[in-house]
This record gives C-alpha cells, sequence and structure tokens, in this order.
C-alpha cells in the first residue's frame, strides 16, 4: 500500500488494510520517504519502505490510497510512476481510490480503460485528460486494474483488490 506522508485519508487505508490483514495477506506500506505517515483525521501510520526502494517482483498488487497527499506528492514521484508502469505492463494489480486515480492515470495506467475516482470536476477531468474513461460508481474494475470513488467504497475495493489477486476476503 502506498499513502502520501501526511493528509492521506484515514479510511482508505484502515478500511482496505483491515481487509488485506483478515485474508493474511502481507502488506508493505510505501511513502515517498520512510517514517511516519499522518492522515487526514491523525491516524499515524509507521512507513517501512520508500517508494524509490520498490520492485514489481516484491508484490502481486500495488494500492494507492486517497487522500489531498496524494495530490500534492505521489502525483509527481517519478519512482511511483515507474512502479506504477511496469506492475500495469507486468500484470500486477494496481488500484486505486478517491483522489489516488488521479496518480494511476498520470503514470499512463488507466489510458483507454474505465475508472472512476472521487466525483469532482477537476478530478475528473484530471483523468480523462490523461486518458482514462470515466465511469462514475462505487468501484471500476478493468482487467487488474480497480478504482474506488472514496471512503464509503473503501470495503468494496478492498474486496475487489482481493477477488483480482485470486484471494477472497477472510481466506
Amino acid at each position: 500500500m502506498v499513502l502520501a506522508p501526511t493528509d492521506f485519508t484515514d479510511q482508505e487505508y484502515a478500511k482496505p488494510r483491515a481487509a488485506f490483514d483478515k485474508a493474511l495477506a502481507s502488506v508493505t506500506v510505501a511513502s515517498t520517504t520512510r517514517g511516519m505517515a499522518v492522515g487526514h483525521d491523525g491516524l499515524k501510520v509507521p512507513v517501512t519502505t520508500a517508494s524509490a526502494e520498490l520492485r514489481t517482483d516484491q508484490f502481486d498488487a500495488i494500492v494507492v490510497v486517497g487522500g489531498q497527499g496524494a495530490m500534492g506528492s505521489l502525483v509527481n514521484d517519478a519512482a511511483l510512476l515507474a512502479l506504477l508502469r511496469s506492475a500495469a505492463v507486468q500484470g500486477k494489480v494496481v488500484g486505486a481510490i478517491c483522489l489516488a486515480p488521479v496518480v494511476l492515470a498520470r503514470a499512463g495506467v488507466l489510458r483507454n480503460l474505465p475508472a472512476t475516482c472521487y466525483p469532482d470536476a477537476r478530478v475528473i477531468r484530471w483523468l480523462t485528460l490523461n486518458g482514462a474513461e470515466y465511469r462514475a460508481g462505487s468501484v471500476v474494475v478493468s482487467g487488474r486494474v480497480v478504482t474506488a470513488s472514496g471512503p464509503a467504497a473503501a470495503e468494496e475495493f478492498a474486496r475487489r483488490i482481493l477477488e483480482a489477486l485470486g484471494r477472497p476476503p477472510g481466506s
């Protein structure tokens, strides 16, 4: 899971993380730098890996957590963008929620694919300008790419990520 060092949406991390833990998935938490990430509502999450240290052969999926921080730091993280492109090309599961689908779009992962995001005109415009086909809805799955609209969709988003990985929730 990749989150911004500050201002990520707490629920968009906590709910999927709980589902992944329940499914006994091994989760690495990454950000632009190591240390303690702090969510919009104050959730503190230890970051063990910087995005520049990640390699696609280390995981089966990359899940990008939303929130204003995604627009501030993740959307311009060259190492993360390259990692996302590589993961998509290799057929890894790639997911993003709320504002984070913009990061996938910026990486070119959503080109010519249906995707959803936080339903704000500016965010939708970012997606479409980067080649995505916006679809209104809580979660949109396009092959091994999963996007979600926001905190209310966090549990379904996690379930769809696990399904894409071939791991039933709670397995």
